[in-house]
């Protein structure tokens, strides 16, 4: 329906959100397809923060496959493009991506420090989704032996605060 009214952009941010549902359905090699047109449409209209968020689902679409190192190529390319934007949120959900390509890379150390500093970041903005993302992608790095953080943070993991006076905790059964 997009494609008929012209609206490349809205098409390709489609696309991005259907790559999402394909990653969540453990179908990364579809999601890679869908994830490569978007781009190519962002690049097109000059839509940074998009390509950024485009650029991070790709490289875990990527590592997904086991393409550890076209992954990490992804990454690196990425940087400087992320550096530039003023936006913490696109910043934030970038390098959980690249946390969990660093982890599979051998940097679990490096992981470990760019998700702890995403969490704080996202703790600072309010970007409940995000820092709950740099959380789970924590807990899964220890889980899978490729992260080593205390236990005190494991256990805590999903302790989190909402507003300055509240605080949320799911207890795990």
């Amino acid at each position: 329906m997009r494609r008929k009214t012209g609206e490349q952009l809205g098409l390709a941010e489609t696309w991005m959100s259907m790559a999402e549902l394909l990653l969540a359905t453990n179908q990364p090699s579809e999601a890679e397809q869908l994830l490569r047109n978007a781009l190519e449409e962002f690049k097109k209209e000059n839509s940074r923060d998009d390509e950024i968020a485009a650029t991070g689902l790709l490289a875990r679409a990527l590592l997904e496959q086991g393409k550890s190192a076209e992954a990490g190529k992804t990454i690196e390319q990425a940087k400087t493009m992320v550096a530039r934007v003023d936006n913490p949120y696109v910043q934030s959900n970038f390098f959980v991506e690249a946390a969990r390509v660093q982890a599979f890379s051998g940097k679990s150390t490096e992981a470990v420090a760019t998700l702890e500093s995403v969490i704080q970041t996202a703790g600072k903005f309010g970007f409940l989704n995000t820092q709950l993302k740099a959380r789970l992608a924590l807990a899964i790095l220890s889980r899978k032996g490729l992260a080593s953080t205390s236990s005190s943070k494991l256990l805590n993991w999903l302790e989190f605060p909402v507003l300055p006076s509240h605080s949320l905790r799911y207890d795990l059964c």
